[in-house]
């Protein structure tokens, strides 16, 4: 069998580029304290430039703010980021549709006649 080249992963990607898409991400913390008042400061202290901070939220033994750390727009996956796992992706399908196609023949071309008579007086020794 071929192998899968460039030519049909680059088709198959660019006909199915939305499989490729990367959702936005962030990374965060989450910092917890014993009152709204010592939440509030905190979130006065913060400076912007260590990353955007939330509102006060309350959790089951206290309260906590969220401060963004990092954040990483939602993208598609370049072509040359996925070729190497698309391909090997493609060849996979391909040689699984060879199989089947392949079992397929074999059990067309198979001449299987039983005969119930024979089957039905059969004993199997073990089975006794």
């Amino acid at each position: 069998m071929e192998p899968v080249t460039n030519a049909a992963a680059e088709k198959y990607y660019l006909n199915h580029r939305n499989e490729f898409n990367v959702p936005e991400r962030a990374k965060g913390k989450r910092i917890i304290f014993d009152s709204k008042e010592k939440a509030q400061e905190a979130q006065t202290a913060f400076s912007l430039k260590k990353g955007e901070l939330s509102d006060v939220l309350a959790a089951q033994k206290g309260y906590y703010i969220l401060r963004v750390e990092e954040k990483s727009p939602g993208r598609t996956q370049s072509f040359d980021e996925v070729k190497k796992a698309l391909s090997a992706h493609l060849q996979q399908e391909r040689e699984g549709e060879l199989v089947e196609k392949i079992r397929k023949d074999l059990r067309a071309g198979l001449n299987i006649n039983i005969n119930d008579i024979i089957l039905k007086n059969y004993q199997c020794k073990e089975c006794r």
